[in-house]
């Protein structure tokens, strides 16, 4: 009876943690560590406020901008898009809507480039809080240039929102 106890709380405690981020638990099933990638980049992410200014850039830019990967794409081609600063700061703020909404929907996660020789470009886990985050490794390269300059910027934007919520 002893064992039949200690194998259902073993169960239960792989059932909870691995309930603990949903998004884990979808990337998972994925297995391959790019695949995993673009589907979080590609989260649809809904009902995001919008104002006169955001329609604008919509149109402009030709997307809908719900998806951190177009959000970031765009955010770091600012300067070749000759994005005013208006329209880098909805951007950012998305980004920041972004970060509130995966928190929320308990899909927990962060962005960060690796520079270097040989840059990391996947999937990772980390734990803040107690909670097990994804971790989107996006690469890069040993030069910095403006525009990694601003795509890191807007990485930890939102990384550093999201560490917030889990924080509070």
């Amino acid at each position: 009876m002893k064992k039949l106890v200690f194998i259902a709380f073993l169960f239960c405690s792989f059932l909870m943690e691995s309930q603990e981020n949903k998004l884990l638990n979808r990337i998972n099933q994925l297995g391959d560590g790019l695949l995993q990638l673009k589907y979080v980049l590609d989260i649809k992410v809904d009902s995001i406020p919008e104002d006169g200014f955001s329609k604008l850039l919509k149109i402009k830019l030709n997307s809908d901008l719900d998806n951190l990967g177009d959000v970031f794409a765009f955010y770091a081609d600012g300067k070749e898009l000759e994005l005013s600063r208006k329209e880098q700061s909805i951007l950012e703020n998305r980004v920041t809507y972004f970060a509130s909404w995966f928190v929320k929907n308990e899909s927990y996660a962060l962005v960060k480039s690796s520079g270097g020789i040989a840059p990391v470009t996947g999937i990772n886990v980390d734990s803040i809080s107690g909670k097990k985050v994804v971790v989107l490794l996006m690469g890069g390269s040993c030069t910095v240039t403006e525009r990694d300059a601003r795509e890191d910027y807007i990485y930890r934007l939102f990384s550093n929102k999201v560490r917030s919520f889990l924080n509070q």
